[in-house]
């Protein structure tokens, strides 16, 4: 089982800000939202940077929010990639 990623990066220092992964959110949702730059099959473990707009908009589908700022992307990951504390189905 697959899970959608969403993190978010300090632009500067590339700490980890904050993450959300829910395995309830498809590809298709992520496309809907970010528009055809997503791919319609996207790699494995490969992030795609995303505007905030939209990073905040998957996060808001997840149950999640993030008011900070930072850099965020969008990856599909194996389930035992994705911390069980951080998913929501």
């Amino acid at each position: 089982m697959l899970a959608i990623v969403v993190c978010v990066w300090h632009p500067e220092t590339d700490e980890l800000l904050f993450e959300g992964a829910s395995t309830s959110l498809s590809v298709q949702n992520v496309r809907d939202i970010v528009g055809l730059s997503f791919p319609e099959d996207p790699e494995i473990m490969t992030a795609h940077p995303v505007p905030v707009v939209h990073g905040r908009a998957l996060l808001d589908l997840m149950g999640k929010k993030f008011d900070g700022d930072g850099d965020f992307q969008v990856s599909r990951e194996p389930l035992r990639f994705a911390e069980v504390s951080r998913l929501s189905n």
